[in-house]
């Protein structure tokens, strides 16, 4: 979509934008996304509505870079236990809430008592070197 100066064409196109962002929201579509292009003659009524429209139908993941806003669906919806906590380069982040985190630890635990010690084990060997993984590829790459 592009929005220009020309109040009447914009009207159709935001209208239209607006069903097609209720449209990927609503059917969790990853693939599909809007493109949003405002012209140099474009008025800024115009992109405080888009945004106003994006908050309204609780789009949270789209990125607006110079005249242009690109809306997306990332992913299906995350569980409850899960809270959305904002975008850091390409990076979605998500915080687990601690009630949630010392319910899978104590699982995890009950599950290890009920296993072999050797499974324990090897589960106890797998998670260090996962650890011990990431450590190094964060210290790599984000240094």
């Amino acid at each position: 979509m592009n929005f220009d100066s020309n109040n009447v064409d914009n009207k159709i196109k935001f209208d239209y934008s607006r069903l097609s962002v209720k449209k990927i929201l609503k059917e969790y579509d990853t693939i599909n996304g809007v493109h949003i292009h405002f012209e140099n003659d474009a008025k800024y009524e115009m992109l405080v509505a888009v945004l106003s429209m994006l908050e309204q139908e609780g789009a949270s993941h789209y990125i607006v870079e110079h005249r242009d806003i690109w809306i997306m669906n990332i992913t299906r919806p995350e569980p409850e236990n899960r809270r959305y906590t904002g975008m850091t380069g390409s990076c979605i982040v998500y915080t687990c809430l601690p009630e949630v985190i010392r319910e899978e630890e104590s699982q995890i635990l009950l599950w290890i008592k009920n296993n072999k010690p050797s499974t324990a084990l090897a589960l106890l060997t797998f998670i260090i070197l996962c650890f011990l993984s990431w450590r190094n590829i964060r210290r790599v790459y984000c240094s």
